[in-house]
This record gives structure tokens, C-alpha cells and sequence, in this order.
């Protein structure tokens, strides 16, 4: 049997299971597999690592971990290294590898609706735009962030929430959790656009469905998308570093 996990505080909520129960699904020996949630307060991820970390083949990490978990891992991929943030982890040769898939996710959620190079304004600055400022800027993209408070550690632009922005945008991507399951009713500020009223307008939740930002920007003419592409398609990228790292060529 190989055991992987998802380790966060709360985890009750991850779709991650039921992602790679879809995913599977049509495998001939999927019976040789089990994903669980596993809750790891934050003071506790030390421990864990030392211990109950050793019974996995490898796992998801989710917040408030993928930061601190760099600090017990022995190697981490320059993309994750930029990104400031490691989502997948796989043990080679019990040593523990560190990977970022939301941003290869991300890209292969959009790329079907998106010019191959453009303008993007994200709402945002935190973990999750960090890994899709990362994805837009290695396609060679151009990337504004709208935010609270500048990060000096952010490499691209930042103006205010809710600034104009003085060009074209082919996208527009919410970053923030306003709108996700308990914060509903909350929507971001939406950058003041001069030159476009259509693009594509992506919102990182997924539950509920279609946020009250989404239902806004589709008002205003935007074509739309949610969360669930990138969670689906950060879990096979997830799913094929440790196929690879366990020469699973029998599954």
C-alpha cells in the first residue's frame, strides 16, 4: 500500500481526497493507494515530520504549512524557492523533495482562455499570488498585484486595491479568500479598468461555486472561472512527481 495525505490546519474542509479519488479512478491497482486529511496544528509540524510524516510516501501541504514545511525538507525546487512556498512533497531515498504545483495547476486551468502572453492584474499579494505571479511571469506575462500593504519580497508591481490600471487587461485573477465559505457576503475590491470591459476573470475559491465576485464580473461582461480547474489540475501534476519518485509503473 502507498500512503499519501494532506496536512493543514483546518483540513476538514480539503477537496484533496476526493481530487485523487477522481483521479484514480481508472487506474487498474488504485486499490494499492489511500489519501487522507491529516490535521497539524501549527506548533506541531516539527513533531509530525518526525514522526508520523515517516508512514507516508509522500503529501499535500495546505495552510498554514507550505512555508514552514521548507525548513524540514531536503531538497526544494528553484519554483518553489521563488514562490516562497512547497505544496507537494515526495520522499526519493528517504529523503523528503519539495515541489509547488499550484502554479503549473494555475497555468493549465487558464491556458485554454488566454492569450499566450498578456496583462494580468491579480487581488492580492500573498501565498497564492505569489504562485500565480510565478506561472503568468514564467509565460511571460505582465503581472500587477493590488494589495493592502507592498511586500518588499514581491518582484512585480503593486498598487492599491481597487487603483486604476492605466492598460488593457486580458485577466484578472482574486487571490484573497474574500468570498470563500464563511466570508461570502465579503467581495474584493475590482481594479478600475480604463481601455477593456471583457477578459477573463478567475477566482482561486471553489466552494461556494460561483462567488458574488464572480456573478459581478460576469454582470460586467467578463467571461469567468473558479478555483476547481487549478485544485484538479495542481493534483495531477502532485500525483506525477510521486509516480515518478516511487517508479510506480505497476499502478
Amino acid at each position: 500500500m502507498h500512503k499519501f495525505a494532506v496536512i493543514g490546519q483546518p483540513i476538514a474542509h480539503s477537496q484533496s481526497p476526493e481530487c485523487f479519488t477522481e483521479l484514480w479512478a481508472e487506474l487498474k491497482n488504485a486499490q494499492l493507494l489511500s489519501y487522507r486529511r491529516i490535521e497539524v496544528a501549527e506548533g506541531q509540524l516539527a513533531h509530525w515530520m518526525a514522526s508520523d510524516a515517516l508512514q507516508l510516501d509522500g503529501f499535500n501541504v495546505t495552510m498554514p504549512h507550505k512555508r514552514a514545511i521548507m525548513d524540514y525538507l531536503h531538497h526544494v525546487t528553484d519554483s518553489a524557492k521563488a514562490i516562497q512556498a512547497v505544496n507537494t512533497v515526495c520522499r526519493i531515498n528517504n529523503q523528503w523533495h519539495g515541489h509547488n504545483s499550484d502554479w503549473e495547476g494555475f497555468w493549465d486551468s487558464i491556458k485554454d482562455a488566454v492569450p499566450a502572453k498578456g496583462t494580468a492584474v491579480l487581488i492580492g499579494n500573498g501565498g497564492a499570488a505569489r504562485a500565480v505571479q510565478y506561472a503568468l511571469e514564467s509565460h511571460q506575462w505582465q503581472v500587477t498585484m493590488q494589495c493592502r500593504k507592498e511586500k518588499p519580497a514581491i518582484t512585480c508591481k503593486q498598487t492599491a486595491y481597487g487603483s486604476v490600471h492605466p492598460g488593457p487587461v486580458d485577466l484578472i485573477v482574486n487571490c484573497t479568500p474574500l468570498g470563500m465559505h464563511k466570508l461570502e457576503h465579503q467581495l474584493p475590491q475590482t481594479p478600475v479598468m480604463n481601455q477593456n470591459t471583457s477578459g477573463l476573470a478567475v477566482d482561486l475559491i471553489y466552494i461556494p461555486e460561483k462567488t458574488l465576485w464572480l456573478k459581478q464580473m460576469e454582470e460586467m461582461g467578463w467571461q469567468t472561472r473558479n478555483g476547481q480547474g487549478m485544485l484538479m489540475a495542481q493534483a495531477k501534476k502532485a500525483w506525477g512527481y510521486w509516480k515518478n519518485a516511487l517508479n510506480l509503473t505497476d499502478i
